[in-house]
């Protein structure tokens, strides 16, 4: 995703979408792993999120560095436990549908959530 695309769709994108773009760029995390992100796993003092769900072939936790942006969202919210990533309260279990029509408001070209690649 280019800088010009990222900055059309945040600005198209519903507010739940929005931050979980936001922590998905900053982060490079898949989409999975930012739905089931919990607060306990965020530390805000040190400025790290560690992802102990993880895709990954050893499904190793892993610590992540926040960003500027992601840490100023992170730590302007409210709510300090449960999941992280949430629309009006609850779980987001998909955002599949929400991702497309923000691509298609802001006119950009079918990109995978996690990946900068076109859809083949």
């Amino acid at each position: 995703m280019t800088l010009d695309e990222e900055q059309k769709v945040l600005a198209v994108a519903a507010v739940h979408l929005r931050d979980l773009v936001i922590a998905g760029l900053d982060t490079g995390m898949r989409r999975g792993e930012l739905l089931s992100q919990q607060w306990a796993d965020v530390d805000l003092s040190r400025k790290v999120l560690a992802v102990t769900r993880s895709k990954t072939p050893q499904g190793e936790a892993r610590e992540i560095p926040l960003t500027k942006r992601l840490y100023e969202l992170l730590s302007g919210r409210a709510k300090q436990s449960g999941l992280v990533f949430t629309y009006d309260g609850q779980p987001t279990y998909s955002v599949k549908r929400a991702w497309k029509t923000a691509l298609k408001k802001a006119k950009v070209r079918p990109i995978r959530f996690h990946e900068s690649a076109p859809y083949v």
